[in-house]
């Protein structure tokens, strides 16, 4: 593992589970959770996602079940 926050987990969208509520957007205690512009689609930015020692996107703010958390690649990816 070599992401810096030490993460195990890292949320990933089940898009078409998404309501496009924008909850995690706006309720992610790090801010790491944007939207591309004009769609439904987020962007985690992995700087700031403590992943698994978090879980408020996929546990707590997401209505629709359409985060859910995954094992983090070895290697840091955008996706």
């Amino acid at each position: 593992m070599t992401d810096k926050n030490n993460r195990t987990q890292r949320p990933f969208q089940i898009f078409d589970n998404c309501i496009d509520c924008e909850d995690c957007v706006n309720g992610c205690p790090n801010e790491a959770i944007s939207k591309v512009d004009g769609e439904k689609t987020l962007k985690f930015d992995w700087t700031k996602c403590e992943g698994d020692r978090c879980t408020q996107c996929a546990e707590i703010l997401c209505p629709a079940s359409a985060i859910e958390m995954i094992p983090e690649p070895e290697e840091d990816t955008d996706e």
